[in-house]
């Protein structure tokens, strides 16, 4: 059985590591590969873990800012790759994809990646995972899964009507147009806001308090009662949360270049209803129908729908599709070279190659797709 060492970092309250986390409980359930974990925040741990582990593939679960040792900057528009020397195959999940990242990402193992920050996520390894349903596969070191809804038993709903949401207090999640929608719209109802702190950008919890008490300024009607608390929930609480609401909103500004709030993926296990706001990082369930969408409908009628609209959409999106995802990757990945680069025939092919190489830009030879704008 081959070994795949999963990757990931120390630090708990945090959206990449909470998913890191689930992903790797799922496929370490898979009979074809042997996953292994570890929490590496120094290039030195990481290097101690595969010399010890001496795995087949690496899996990164990877955002720049909770790695920052895998990629440093040496000057303006020039970053190092720490990892390029590492021997196994490298894969490398992409948090924050968008179709342009997806679609310009290279496996040179260059140790110098020139451009813009943004390189460092799709420039460091030999493939990428990138966990969007919508994603269109136009290049071939690119691997898609599905989303991870973990099952989950929910009790019955709430008697009183309960408007639930969560997420750190990172800017543009919408926390107070929640409160301004539900009393738009109803004269008596419940909010329940969990806003904990986060381990990158608001430990002490001082953003998230400061959006509770905007929040609270906000009430103006006497039957709506407003609940905020800051406890880091773990897995099954948060799903317990949610459960305990009647509905889940998530009121995001449209925010360009970013990946899939994982989010939904634990309002999806409890099977309550969905609303959201048109906002890109909810394209994944966005062709539901009738609307989950926010600026199309309203709280009243998205709850009166159910969860019926989203159970068609989110019906593959469980440990068993993700573990078949991974092992395929893996299949693929393991039948590939071992070196990314390829190799070319001809003096000006060679040289097209070595000048994209050297400045980290896409490599245009590949010319097969797994995945068409027709077949998708």
């Amino acid at each position: 059985m081959k070994t795949a060492l999963f990757v990931t970092h120390k630090k708990k309250q945090c959206g990449v590591y909470q998913f890191g986390t689930q992903v790797f409980e799922a496929i370490s359930g898979s009979e074809k590969y042997k996953f292994i974990r570890a929490e590496c925040d120094s290039l030195d741990e990481l290097l101690q873990s595969v010399e010890t582990n001496r795995p087949d593939v690496v899996i990164y679960n990877y955002h720049p800012a909770v790695m920052p040792w895998v990629c440093t900057r040496v000057s303006k528009g020039v970053y190092k790759n720490n990892i390029a020397g590492i021997r196994p195959i490298q894969i490398g999940i992409i948090h924050e994809v968008t179709q342009q990242i997806a679609d310009t990402a290279t496996a040179y193992r260059n140790t110098f990646v020139l451009g813009h920050s943004h390189k460092k996520l799709n420039s460091l390894f030999d493939f990428y995972i990138a966990s969007d349903p919508t994603l269109l596969l136009q290049n071939p070191l690119v691997f898609k899964t599905g989303r991870l809804v973990t099952e989950y038993s929910a009790p019955p709903p709430p008697a009183v009507f309960t408007v639930g949401s969560f997420g750190f207090a990172t800017p543009k999640k919408g926390f107070e147009k929640i409160v301004q929608k539900v009393q738009e719209e109803f004269d008596e109802a419940v909010i329940r806001l969990n806003m904990p702190p986060a381990d990158f950008g608001d430990k002490d919890g001082a953003r998230a308090k400061a959006i509770a008490e905007q929040c609270r300024k906000i009430v103006y009607k006497k039957g709506i009662q407003l609940h905020v608390s800051h406890e880091f929930f773990n897995e099954k609480q948060l799903l317990d949360f949610l459960a305990g609401n009647s509905m889940n909103v998530f009121m995001y500004e449209d925010t360009s270049g970013r990946g899939l709030s994982s989010a939904l993926d634990n309002a999806l296990a409890v099977k309550r209803p969905i609303a959201v706001t048109r906002c890109s990082m909810f394209r994944h369930i966005l062709s539901a129908r009738p609307t989950v969408c926010i600026n199309e409908s309203s709280l009243k009628t998205i709850f009166n729908n159910g969860f019926v609209p989203l159970e068609k959409v989110a019906r593959y999106w469980d440990k068993e599709h993700l573990v078949w995802d991974y092992e395929r990757i893996l299949d693929s990945a393991l039948r590939s070279a071992t070196q990314s680069a390829k190799k070319k025939n001809g003096i000006v092919q060679k040289l097209k190659y070595l000048y994209h190489k050297a400045l980290t830009l896409p490599d245009h030879s590949f010319t097969w797709l797994r995945n068409t704008r027709v077949a998708a």
